[in-house]
C-alpha cells in the first residue's frame, strides 16, 4: 500500500465516520476482498491475518474489525470437500449466535437432512439460508429450519425434487418474516402447497419486555380478536421468539388498508396515534410494541409442473407487492 489515499482508504473513512455499526458489515466484506482475505470456507486466509494486514494500513481500521462480531456473518462454502464442510461446521459452533446467511449451493454431496439440522438447531438468528441444488435435502430439513429460523427472510432450496407440499405447510405458518421464496424446480410442489402459503394476511405486533409480562390466554386472544373486527380480523395468536421477546400474530381476511398507518414510524422511531390499542379481557395488560407488516416479493416456481396459475392468483389478496417467478 502506498503512502498516498487509495479508494480502499477513501471508501472505509465514508463508511466510518458517516455509517453505522450495521452498516459497516457490507464494507467490511469489500475491504476483505480488496486485499484478497475474502471469507470462504476452506481458505488459508484466517481473521488474524487480515487483522494484521489492516494493522498495517491504519491502527483506527484495526480497532474496528477487532469490535466488529460479524465478521464471520455470512458462510459461503464453494467446492465442497469434506475438510471443508468440517471447518463449516467447526466456524458454527464457534459463531453460531452471529451468523446470518449461509450458502451451500451444490454441496448436495455433503448436505443432509441431519447437517441441515444441526444448523438450524444451532442458528436461531439465520435470516438467509440457500441449499440450491443439495438434492438430497428432504421436507424434514426444511421443516427444521422453518421451525427453528424464525427470522428467514430469503429460502431457496430449488433443485431440492423430494421437497413436498408439507415443508410449505410449515414455511406459511412459522416463516412470518420471508420476503424471497425460491423452490424451481421442485417438481413435487402442487397447488395445495402454493395455497398453503396464503392462508390470511398477518401483522406482527413485536413486543420487547423486560419488565414482567402477561402471557395471553385464549379468551384474551378472543377478546383481541374482537378489538379488530372492524378490520376482518379471523384470528390472534401468541408466540414466544426468544428471551423477553413475543410475538402476537393478527390475522386478516385481506390485507387491511390501515396496515400502512400502523406500520409507520416518524423520525423518532415512534409509531402513530393510529395504532390498534391491543389489551387483555379484563382490560389490565396493554401489549405495546412495533407492528410489523411483511408479505412475500419474490416467490419462484419456474419448472414446477403441478402448480398452475389459478393457485398463484390468490396470493395476490395477501401478497400485495408479490413478484412471481414461472
Amino acid at each position: 500500500m502506498s503512502s498516498s489515499k487509495s479508494v480502499l482508504d477513501l471508501l472505509l473513512y465514508k463508511e466510518i465516520v458517516y455509517g453505522t455499526a450495521l452498516s459497516m458489515e457490507p464494507i467490511i466484506s469489500r475491504v476483505a476482498a480488496f486485499l484478497g482475505f475474502e471469507h470462504k470456507i476452506g481458505s488459508d486466509h484466517t481473521r488474524l491475518r487480515f487483522l494484521v494486514q489492516l494493522m498495517v494500513l491504519s491502527l483506527k481500521h484495526y480497532k474496528l474489525i477487532m469490535k466488529n462480531s460479524y465478521y464471520y456473518r455470512a458462510l459461503l462454502v464453494r467446492k465442497p470437500t469434506k475438510s471443508k464442510m468440517t471447518r463449516m461446521h467447526e466456524l458454527i459452533d464457534l459463531h453460531y449466535e452471529y451468523i446470518h446467511c449461509i450458502d451451500l449451493s451444490f454441496c448436495h454431496e455433503f448436505v443432509t437432512d441431519d447437517a441441515v439440522g444441526k444448523i438450524a438447531k444451532k442458528c436461531i438468528q439465520l435470516r438467509q439460508c440457500v441449499l440450491w441444488g443439495c438434492h438430497q435435502l428432504t421436507d424434514k430439513s426444511i421443516i427444521a429450519l422453518a421451525i427453528k429460523c424464525r427470522y428467514l427472510t430469503f429460502l431457496n432450496f430449488g433443485g431440492c425434487f423430494q421437497i413436498t407440499d408439507k415443508s410449505l405447510e410449515v414455511i406459511g405458518r412459522e416463516l412470518l418474516y420471508l420476503d424471497n421464496l425460491h423452490l424451481s424446480g421442485c417438481k413435487k410442489i402442487t397447488n395445495t402447497g402454493i395455497v398453503a402459503l396464503t392462508p390470511y394476511s398477518r401483522v406482527i405486533l413485536q413486543i420487547n419486555s423486560k419488565d414482567k409480562f402477561r402471557i395471553p390466554m385464549e379468551f384474551d386472544l378472543h377478546h383481541m380478536k374482537t378489538q379488530l373486527r372492524m378490520f376482518d380480523c379471523k384470528q390472534v395468536q401468541y408466540r414466544e421468539m426468544s428471551t423477553n421477546v413475543y410475538e402476537l400474530i393478527a390475522c386478516f381476511g385481506s390485507r387491511p388498508k390501515a396496515v400502512s398507518l400502523w406500520c409507520a414510524v416518524d423520525a423518532k422511531n415512534c409509531q402513530s396515534k393510529y395504532v390498534p390499542k391491543l389489551t387483555t379481557f379484563d382490560q389490565e395488560y396493554h401489549y405495546k410494541g412495533l407492528f410489523q407488516c411483511i408479505s412475500l416479493k419474490v416467490l419462484n416456481i419456474t419448472a414446477c409442473p403441478h402448480v398452475t396459475i389459478a393457485s398463484t392468483s390468490t396470493l395476490l389478496n395477501h401478497h400485495v407487492h408479490i413478484k412471481i417467478l414461472q
